[in-house]
């Protein structure tokens, strides 16, 4: 089960299998986020592919019958396409535009490492049958230590270099050839700016049309490829027509195009084009060359310390985001040969960011504390900037910047929502440990601003324990709080964390003014956010799903809260105030049990006392508590929660010492398949990572549209 917000790939759906959802949900992602090439770098890129000079070469050797340069000055057999009812296929485009790439990669040596296809005819094999299906025009792969797979044909997204998309020119179209092409994104009938039926279409609309179809394909090629190659950072596609082509770049802040060539006038520009998309230097197209594979398996090569260190995986990750812009983060599970089981985790973390492994070594500093309850890192590594592979020189502050980061942490059990094999006591003590990990945080002034029911895990059994344990897990989102600074980033900001388990305070973040029209101060995102978010997963857990040991067919379809607490913040919001308000009605699932039911209720009635004082000082007097209130009250706060859970936990014990045991302790994960690296180094303390759909703020500081 997963959860979502509404972050940078907050709009996907995980039911999204078709081609069109994908290419609408990639559109609305990119909206804001296609960009142009700086002049500066894509002059670069061109003449470090090829030079005029070898261009030249090409045109009066190899290239000498394809390309006429003393009588029209155009490529040969490249169609003059008119637009007819008789006539609305690409076909006679494909083979002579196919006869260029082809020359070209021979003459250039290109075709040592890579392969051209033509593959409009044909979808591509997926690993997972949910997956969309794609069926690019011209496909261009590549093999070697760095690639999955040998290039045969089966061909698969994980081998793809770029692709070519092939179409009719607009210009050469009327307003009813493009109304017959297929439309993206639909929009409703009365949106700003859509034209009446009866209207006919401009150019420059019918151009916009055109360029907006052409994104969402391509797009939808770039996201297939960095799905099966998560490792790699972009991905070139080129749009191609019968007189012009255009470049596209895709990464994780979003897409660069180029202008419109005319390849004919200037035919340089496509042996160039050709040249980059297809370069031997691997780098040069956002593979990362630390990454190989062979044996069936993935090899990645880290650095612990100043000494070499290679981690060996399948290359099939645990945990995927959907997303094609934004964090981007992967998981793959990694075994040693001690018999030791790590978590890799990988993510393009918005530069300026804390890294997480600096916010688990100040953590590591806090004296007489269960360190146990919180993951710590083996290590961490951080490598190039999405700024720096568009060779910016100078990064405007608005511009999301994404580093790639990866780190190394130890692998636990399951997230705290999977029952199989658990007790209820299983789960309540797990959601204690996990909080006395977030009180251990706050003691050492970091906020960790992400609590889920992806964030919290079972620690593996250990001998003489009765009951699993949890640990608090995921620190990407995790602030450092600063005394006396006014404009923290650690403020409450309701893009920020996973929507389902945000606080009140932090949902209605977006409203920055009271009812008679004034200001509302700057909320810090506290201590209490985070407990209220604690509540929000065991009101999750217990109103899901019945208990580990109920009848499944006894679910209460009235009391399951999906709907309300993962709604949009308004009603997120409403959802959440009744259910603290009238505590003394909540109900759960069966199969919890008396004690879970005086839980819950306690902990509802804690939290609406803690908001409604909340509330009348920042709604009323103005004002909003600064850093050493809150540092003032929260051991108060936390006692009082700690309070709640340990009379649970003795109900639940003394109840489980009058029967029979029923917990399997099947906390842990399943082993892999893949047999183990050599021994990776370890420490004492546990360390884990897990996947959570959460909000970056940065991702919503958006560009002005291309125009």
């Amino acid at each position: 089960m997963e959860t979502f917000a509404a972050d940078d790939s907050g709009i996907w759906d995980m039911n999204i299998y078709v081609a069109p959802d994908t290419k609408n949900a990639l559109l609305r992602e990119l909206d804001g986020f296609a960009v142009p090439f700086q002049d500066t770098h894509l002059n670069h890129l061109l003449n470090a592919a090829a030079t005029s000079q070898a261009c030249e070469s090409f045109l009066s050797s190899s290239g000498s019958s394809l390309y006429d340069k003393t009588g029209t000055q155009t490529w040969n057999n490249i169609p003059h396409w008119q637009h007819t009812s008789e006539q609305d296929d690409h076909d006679q485009l494909y083979e002579p535009l196919m006869e260029i790439i082809q020359s070209v990669h021979q003459h250039f040596k290109l075709d040592t490492s890579c392969k051209v296809f033509d593959t409009h005819v044909k979808n591509f094999v997926e690993d997972e049958p949910y997956r969309s299906k794609g069926r690019p025009d011209i496909l261009v792969t590549g093999s070697g230590p760095h690639f999955r797979g040998t290039i045969d044909s089966k061909l698969n997204w994980y081998q793809c270099l770029t692709v070519f998309e092939v179409q009719h020119d607009v210009a050469e179209q009327d307003a009813a050839a493009v109304e017959e092409e297929e439309e993206v994104v639909e929009g409703d009938d009365d949106e700003e700016g859509t034209m009446p039926a009866d209207k006919p279409l401009t150019q420059k609309e019918i151009q916009d049309r055109f360029e907006n179809k052409c994104l969402g394909q391509l797009a939808f090629y770039a996201h297939q490829t960095l799905l099966d190659q998560p490792t790699r950072s972009f991905v070139y596609n080129v749009l191609i027509t019968e007189r012009r082509v255009c470049l596209f770049c895709f990464d994780r802040v979003g897409a660069q195009l180029s202008p419109w060539f005319d390849y004919h006038q200037h035919p340089e520009i496509l042996i160039q084009i050709i040249c980059l998309v297809c370069s031997p230097n691997l780098k040069s197209l956002g593979i990362d060359t630390t990454v190989t594979f062979g044996e069936g398996k993935m090899h990645i090569a880290l650095c612990n310390g100043g000494v070499p260190l290679t981690v060996s995986c399948s290359p099939i990750p645990r945990i995927q985001r959907s997303g094609l812009r934004g964090r981007a983060t992967v998981c793959w599970s990694v075994p040693d040969q001690g018999g030791n089981r790590y978590i890799l985790k990988q993510q393009f973390a918005s530069v300026g960011r804390v890294p997480e492994d600096k916010i688990l070594d100040d953590v590591r500093k806090v004296k007489d504390a269960n360190l146990s309850t919180i993951c710590t890192h083996v290590l961490a590594q951080s490598y190039g900037t999405v700024s720096h592979a568009r060779g910016m020189d100078t990064v405007p502050d608005e511009f999301c910047d994404r580093v790639l980061y990866r780190i190394l942490l130890e692998e636990h059990g399951d997230p705290i929502y999977k029952l199989t094999g658990k007790t209820v006591l299983d789960v309540i003590v797990a959601l204690r440990d996990a909080i006395t990990g977030h009180h251990i945080l706050w003691r050492n002034d970091v906020i960790h601003r992400n609590i889920s029911i992806d964030n919290i895990l079972y620690q593996k059994r250990n001998m003489g324990d009765d009951t699993l344990h949890g640990v608090l897990i995921d620190f990407y989102m995790a602030m450092k709080l600063v005394r006396g600074d006014v404009n923290s980033h650690a403020q409450a900001d309701f893009r920020t964390g996973t929507r389902a388990f945000q606080s009140i305070f932090v949902l209605q973040s977006y409203n920055k003014f009271n009812e008679l029209g004034q200001r509302l101060p700057m909320i810090l995102h506290e201590h209490i956010d985070d407990l209220e978010s604690f509540f929000w997963v065991l009101f999750w857990i217990t109103r899901e799903q019945v208990g580990p040991a109920g009848d499944p067919a006894q679910l209460r379809h009235n009391l399951l809260a999906q709907r309300g607490m993962d709604s949009e913040p308004s009603t997120s919001t409403y959802f959440k105030y009744e259910k603290l308000a009238k505590s003394q009605f909540l109900g759960i699932q069966p199969g919890w049990g008396d004690h879970v039911l005086t839980l819950l209720r306690g902990f509802a009635l804690f939290l609406f006392d803690r908001y409604s004082k909340k509330e009348v000082s920042i709604q009323d007097c103005l004002i909003a508590a600064d850093f050493d209130e809150l540092k003032e009250k929260a051991p108060g706060d936390y006692e009082a929660v700690f309070r709640l859970f340990d009379t649970a936990i003795e109900g639940l014990k003394e109840e489980r010492d009058n029967l029979p045991a029923t917990s399997s302790g099947a906390g842990d994960s399943q082993p892999p398949s893949n047999p183990p690296n050599e021994a990776l180094p370890c420490t004492s303390d546990p360390r884990t990572s897990k996947r959570s759909r959460t909000v970056d703020p940065a991702v919503d500081q958006r560009p002005s549209k291309r125009r």
